[in-house]
């Protein structure tokens, strides 16, 4: 009797417990929940929700029978290319994952949109968000280089730049409703482009936009301006250079199919100017003289030497002498 007396409050502590576990499992009679049903705690909780799980699995979630969510566990000397050794743990993954290259989160957050390359992917693309789409790939975050430097860096890559090469682009959107200008159109206004060499090893940087001014022409220098002008604020104040300085210049000749140099920027050396240059054979410091007013034109010495170029005109445009003087005079 004193036995059955004591297996009886054992059984329903049992039971008791049993309901409790089952109470604190996320599902419902048949998976099949009704109206208003959630998965959390009310306002009246004092502790916080937890979505556990104490084995090294990942967890993952699921609409319409799809995963497109993943956490990743402890997932330590893996292989992603030609990288080994790498730590993948804790990783969370947006999207499918379901290609042949794309299967797990390369970053700490990785965003898939059907990718299937991984030619773009670096080891230190830990602390950041990855993309992945069709075969290209893209990073933002922090590159770890030693210690405590860690640079921010913004990545995009081709699995070949055959295949592109692809640009890096800025881009002003506003509400397309309003009239916004170039802003306001479903592409929106391209401040800035950035489009690699097919080489890989050079790129060049574009300001403006590219896309519907330039007509989608890629830039072709390191720094090539589409249109506008250029502005320094801040002027040096150091003395003007005299010797062992070029001066730039900027090619104006038209652009053909043949010369594509209109706008680029260069340097001549000043001692081959005319109209103003430091040595203006117009008008010259003669350095032979006594003060700094001695002023000749015609100089014969460098780099001004005595040529029909030199000549001196006084009522023609067109001296052919040194010095030649025309006055019409009226006769009676």
């Amino acid at each position: 009797m004193k036995a059955l007396k004591l297996v009886r409050p054992l059984m329903l502590a049992i039971a008791l417990s049993a309901a409790s576990v089952g109470q604190a499992q996320v599902t419902t009679l048949g998976n099949n929940s009704s109206s208003g049903d959630y998965v959390g705690c009310d306002n009246t909780s004092p502790f916080p929700l937890r979505i556990m799980q104490n084995d090294n699995y990942r967890i993952e979630w699921y609409t319409d029978a799809i995963r497109r969510m993943l956490l990743q566990p402890t997932l330590t000397s893996q292989t992603i290319g030609t990288y080994t050794a790498l730590d993948l743990s804790d990783h969370l993954g947006v999207g499918l994952f379901s290609t042949t290259n794309v299967t797990r989160p390369f970053s700490l957050l990785h965003i898939d949109h059907g990718g299937n390359q991984f030619s773009g992917f670096r080891p230190w693309h830990k602390t950041g968000v990855t993309f992945t789409r069709g075969t290209d790939l893209g990073y933002v975050g922090l590159k770890h280089e030693a210690n405590d430097v860690n640079s921010m860096t913004v990545c995009w890559a081709d699995n070949t730049l055959g295949d592109g090469p692809d640009r890096l682009k800025f881009i002003l959107l506003a509400q397309p409703i309003f009239a916004n200008g170039t802003a306001g159109t479903l592409n929106g206004l391209e401040a800035v482009r950035i489009a690699p060499a097919g080489s890989g090893n050079q790129s060049f940087f574009g300001i403006g936009d590219w896309l519907t001014t330039g007509s989608n022409v890629d830039p072709r220098e390191r720094l090539d301006i589409l249109d506008g002008r250029v502005r320094i604020r801040r002027l040096p104040d150091d003395p003007a250079a005299i010797d062992s300085f070029y001066v730039m210049v900027v090619d104006r000749r038209v652009q053909t199919a043949t010369n594509q140099e209109r706008g680029v920027v260069k340097w001549v050396d000043p001692s081959v100017l005319t109209g103003g240059g430091p040595n203006d054979c117009d008008r010259t410091v003669d350095p032979n003289g006594t003060s700094t007013q001695d002023i000749c034109t015609a100089y014969s010495g460098s780099p001004c030497p005595w040529d029909n170029t030199n000549n001196v005109g006084i009522g023609t445009t067109t001296p052919i002498a040194k010095l030649e003087l025309i006055k019409d005079v009226d006769t009676p």
